[in-house]
């Protein structure tokens, strides 16, 4: 929660914490995050009212601030100090400096005006451009992780103004080695999927039961945040709640690695400015799924042209899980796979290979939109409520996961919850944010312009300059594991022949039950690993195991540097 004081006393309705000009509720404090429009007081420098008009203050507001102002003067003969409370905190505590405000059920006209404050997004990018980065950081932190004793921070930072393309994060920070932990950067593909299915279900230090109850993480299940700084980053613009203001056509959404590359970048500059304790820091870059282009792209860019990178975050590996990295009817088809575990019999297989071969021949003349309608009448169904040939031919209604027919109860959990107005609230998205409102864009822009385009000369040569982690699960059906592995073993790269030779090892639980969690292979900076029992979702199926990867790939790095 917000500091400001260090006094507090329980009154019949609620808390209030002194804050030296009246007192506030401290629920409304926790909870307040004036999405955008924090106000800023008049008096004071230029800036300061330029930022005040920046932020597109309400006018009652402003004059509420203007109002007790002129007050305070009134009485005390003079104006009030800079060093008075901090200026961040005689910010902070404007709204609260002429009224009480009401419990709900009795709020005022200020107290609708502090309601409305708080159902607007937290744009963070004004604030850090005026160097408001002490009050951006109080602004953004999020009160349903510090209700666990876990700091977290959550905003929107604009990365292209032109489109009003703004990128939503989550950080959770750790309080293993603060100073020194490195920095995850969590992403999570789709196209167009929220990547808050990283903090919530898959890796994070809570978790969504199928009941939607939030709790912590078990310690035997691990979570990212007992080693590293984490940022799970709504990557790229239209995904999640991440968002472009102007989207009449394609032009704020990717089209390629290097336009995603580009909203990374840029996203992470500004990220130092806001948290200056991070410069410099060990940076990995994570991605599952589609995102894991994203993850191989930067690290590419990186090697390529460090010197014009924005930000100056240390890259020391990579990590790829489930990834789309192979080329996409390489890796996407999944009728081999599906017949080899009895999913499908021959006649299931020949009705894959054929429209793989349809979608291979669009690609071939460059025919994306047909391309991209035959693979969703393969996966995704027809017109209307038409089924898909997956679903036809297995009977399954959920796709990533051999070991699920049906999608797990956790999932809506997870959906209902992040659409809930106290988590939109709480993570400074604004009331009338719709999660993943844009997510067709993203997939149909990604799709027409870069899901067919081959990355095998960025792979190679970001295994040649960089530690890589690639894992996935043996029962993956979006893009089957065997795919990826075949596709490892045609490389062109110093580790060729030793990757090829050399046998996985099984490796086994780390909590010690003696349980064959997956099999694994380190060849130079490679290092890659097959989780058993693990679909598309093997953050999710195999929680624990992959977490242990994580720390085993950056626990080890950060002793050996």
């Amino acid at each position: 929660m917000y500091v400001f004081s260090s006094g507090a006393r329980r009154s019949k309705d609620h808390v209030w914490v002194t804050a030296g000009l009246k007192r506030a509720p401290a629920r409304l404090l926790r909870s307040a995050s004036p999405h955008g429009g924090e106000p800023t007081r008049q008096v004071g420098s230029s800036r300061q009212r330029k930022c005040l008009a920046t932020c597109s203050l309400p006018k009652r507001a402003a004059a509420n601030i203007s109002n007790a102002e002129r007050a305070r003067k009134a009485r005390t003969g003079k104006a009030r100090g800079k060093g008075y409370l901090g200026e961040a905190v005689a910010r902070a505590v404007a709204p609260y400096a002429t009224a009480r405000v009401a419990p709900p059920e009795k709020q005022n006209s200020q107290g609708r005006t502090l309601s409305r404050l708080l159902d607007k997004p937290l744009f963070l990018t004004p604030l850090i451009e005026y160097n408001e980065t002490e009050k951006a950081r109080h602004l953004s932190r999020v009160t349903v992780f510090e209700d666990f004793d876990i700091e977290a921070h959550s905003g929107y930072i604009t990365v292209q103004k032109t489109f009003g393309s703004n990128l939503f994060f989550l950080l959770t920070k750790t309080k293993n080695s603060p100073e020194k932990a490195p920095l995850i950067l969590w992403t999570f593909g789709g196209p167009g999927v929220s990547s808050l299915l990283g903090p919530l279900l898959f890796n994070g230090p809570l978790t969504l039961d199928r009941h939607g109850r939030l709790g912590r993480v078990a310690p035997s299940m691990g979570n990212l945040q007992s080693f590293a700084h984490v940022i799970y980053l709504d990557h790229p613009v239209g995904s999640g709640y991440s968002f472009a203001k102007h989207d009449a056509d394609d032009r704020p959404f990717s089209k390629s690695i290097n336009d995603s590359v580009n909203g990374i970048d840029e996203f992470l500059r500004q990220f130092e400015l806001l948290f200056p304790e991070f410069q410099g820091r060990e940076l990995y870059i994570a991605g599952e799924s589609y995102s894991a282009r994203d993850a191989f792209g930067y690290a590419y860019r990186y090697h390529r042209n460090s010197g014009d990178m924005k930000n100056s975050f240390k890259l020391a590996g990579i990590m790829s899980g489930a990834g789309l990295i192979a080329p996409f009817v390489q890796a996407a088809n999944p009728a081999q796979f599906l017949l080899n575990i009895g999913l499908v019999g021959p006649e299931g297989r020949r009705k894959f290979d054929e429209k793989f071969r349809q979608i291979k021949d669009a690609v071939k003349d460059e025919e994306m939109l047909v391309a991209l309608l035959l693979l969703r009448e393969v996966f995704s169904g027809g017109d209307g409520h038409a089924s898909s040939l997956y679903q036809n031919v297995t009977g399954y209604r959920h796709r990533a996961s051999a070991l699920h027919s049906t999608e797990p109860l956790e999932f809506t959990s997870y959906r209902v919850y992040l659409r809930s107005d106290d988590f939109k609230k709480a993570a400074h998205v604004g009331l009338n944010a719709t999660m993943e409102r844009q997510k067709s864009y993203v997939t149909n822009s990604l799709y027409a312009y870069d899901a067919f385009t081959d990355i095998n000369d960025i792979v190679q040569t970001v295994l040649e300059n960089q530690r890589v982690l690639v894992y996935g699960g043996n029962m993956d059906v979006v893009y089957p594991e065997l795919s990826t592995y075949r596709f490892l073993m045609t490389l062109k790269w110093s580790g060729e022949k030793d990757f090829k030779r050399t046998r996985r090892k099984p490796y086994t639980d780390a909590s010690g039950t003696g349980e064959v969690v997956g099999y694994k292979l380190q060849v130079k900076n490679l290092t890659y690993a097959l989780l058993v029992n693990a679909g598309h979702h093997v953050s999710f199926d195999k929680r624990a195991a992959v977490i242990d990867l994580y720390k085993e790939f950056v626990v080890a790095n950060t002793e050996n540097s």
